[in-house]
């Protein structure tokens, strides 16, 4: 996939292109010119990735004509925290960036969250930068305006609607993308093909993905990798198409949160140790599993789901108790006053949302682990 494709994004705040190409990072700062006439760039990364790539995005936006400053935070859920954002703010202030100005988020959802909420909150909100570093994010965070730090009771409990002024999305650096994150990012693309796409999910079976890449995802062969950009930019598609009908979360948009009402929970209990995609995975199969107990989906679809998250090598199911499951789930943002809304699959490429009672989602959850 070496010719430059874009996927709008139209939402009321604001509309914007994802470009989806390889090789083109030396480029970005050309692409940038006519979207915005931002004099100061920071750059926001982590210590894994900007030692990668911050030279290169730094030169491309410095011969573009910008100045470019950055910040680097250390690598990890473990520091999408409020102090970490205080201390993106404290920098962006010390290197005086202006409302004319803008962040660019390099990185993956990590960064993406934090430094999206840092640009909504700094000054009131300045321009925002999307440059995703891991499968995950390029399909998935930054994509839809969502900004968030975690708290102590929850992930992502504390952020921003914001969206970009574009998004860039190089195929190319997934060459250094660890395997073990590589392989968890799945979670989130099997969960597109469930809620929207047929003919995805019959791609992903019939051409599963990480057997082709084998131990090695920077193996395949170059029709494996014009494969993989075809489905990152279907994922984008779908991405789009929700959050351009819903940009906030008021309805259809819900339907993306399938596997993270559990999802979620997961992660929290499990401290944020296991993978956002194998945490999504998981909730997907324990969804699936409670709702055919409880004929909200046939069974023939709880097998479809967890065979393939099966032969992608994720998790399908969590040893976490229900309790704690119930917990951590009734904490999160999918809770409406004494109710809580689980996204259900009807057929594969269909889902729709179920409003439960807490007394109702205490028995489904006791349903949900194998």
């Amino acid at each position: 996939m070496n010719n430059l494709t874009t996927v709008p994004v139209s939402t009321p705040s604001h509309s914007y292109k994802v470009y989806v190409g390889s090789a083109f990072y030396d480029s970005i700062g050309n692409y940038l010119v006519p979207l915005m006439k931002a004099t100061k760039i920071c750059i926001v990364s982590d210590d894994h990735v900007y030692p990668l790539y911050g030279s290169c995005i730094t030169q491309s936006l410095t011969n573009a004509g910008y100045r470019v400053s950055h910040i680097v935070i250390p690598h990890g859920e473990a520091h999408k925290n409020i102090q970490t954002l205080s201390f993106i703010l404290e920098e962006l202030a010390a290197a005086e960036l202006t409302r004319d100005d803008a962040i660019l988020a390099l990185g993956g959802g990590v960064v993406g969250d934090i430094a999206g909420l840092a640009s909504a909150v700094y000054l009131r909100g300045i321009k925002l930068i999307h440059v995703p570093t891991s499968l995950l994010s390029m399909v998935d965070s930054s994509i839809g305006g969502k900004t968030a730090i975690d708290l102590k009771a929850g992930k992502n409990l504390a952020g921003t609607f914001t969206q970009p002024v574009g998004v860039f999305v190089d195929t190319s650096v997934l060459a250094t993308l660890d395997q073990k994150l590589f392989c968890d990012s799945w979670g989130e693309i099997l969960k597109y093909a469930v809620i929207a796409d047929k003919n995805l999910w019959h791609l992903l079976t019939t051409h599963n993905q990480v057997e082709r890449y084998g131990k090695e995802h920077t193996q395949g062969t170059s029709q494996d990798l014009h494969q993989l950009g075809e489905i990152i930019k279907r994922c984008i598609e779908i991405k789009s198409s929700v959050v351009s009908k819903d940009e906030t979360e008021g309805g259809l948009r819900q339907i993306l949160n399938f596997g993270h009402t559990i999802g979620h929970a997961i992660e929290a209990a499990m401290n944020f140790e296991q993978g956002h995609g194998s945490c999504v995975a998981a909730g997907m199969c324990c969804i699936a599993r409670a709702a055919s107990h409880e004929n909200l989906c046939s069974a023939q679809t709880m097998n479809e789901i967890i065979n393939l998250v099966s032969s992608y090598q994720l998790p399908t199911t969590t040893n976490i108790e229900a309790n704690v499951l119930y917990h951590y789930a009734t904490h999160d943002k999918k809770r409406h006053g004494n109710s809580i809304n689980v996204v259900i699959p009807q057929e594969i490429g269909q889902v729709y949302i179920q409003r439960m009672s807490l007394d109702e989602f205490k028995a489904f959850l006791s349903y949900a682990r194998a």
